[in-house]
């Protein structure tokens, strides 16, 4: 714990070093004296780049982060698509040949039907 006697000298060294700072820094009604206006636009750029040079790449070490955190979940999910690629193939394959067997099968019930027809044409002509 400090005494007394160490915060009041500790008060008075603040008080010494802000009186030191008297008449040092710059108002906003000194501001052109010490930034022309022509100036101001270019040391914005300057900032904003500096700014984008620093954190853009923490950003993208967040972002790399988070997607390496989810690297399992994006792997189960293409491992879940490709799955369903695959029975979708072989549902495809299956209405396929079931498609082949019914055509075969109109084909036979279109020849019976001609049979049946020319059986009749011939069993009441004669």
């Amino acid at each position: 714990m400090s005494s007394c006697s160490e915060i009041s000298a500790q008060l008075a060294a603040l008080s010494a070093d802000i009186a030191a700072l008297d008449g040092k820094f710059a108002t906003k009604s000194d501001l052109d004296k010490y930034i022309p206006k022509n100036d101001r636009p270019r040391i914005i750029q300057a900032s904003v780049m500096e700014a984008n040079d620093f954190i853009v790449p923490g950003i993208m070490v967040a972002i790399g982060v988070a997607v390496n955190g989810l690297k399992p979940d994006i792997q189960n999910a293409v491992n879940l698509a490709n799955g369903a690629l695959g029975k979708a193939g072989d549902a495809l394959g299956k209405a396929g040949s079931a498609l082949s067997q019914i055509t075969g099968l109109a084909a036979q019930v279109v020849s019976l039907a001609a049979t049946v027809a020319t059986l009749l044409i011939w069993f009441f002509s004669t």
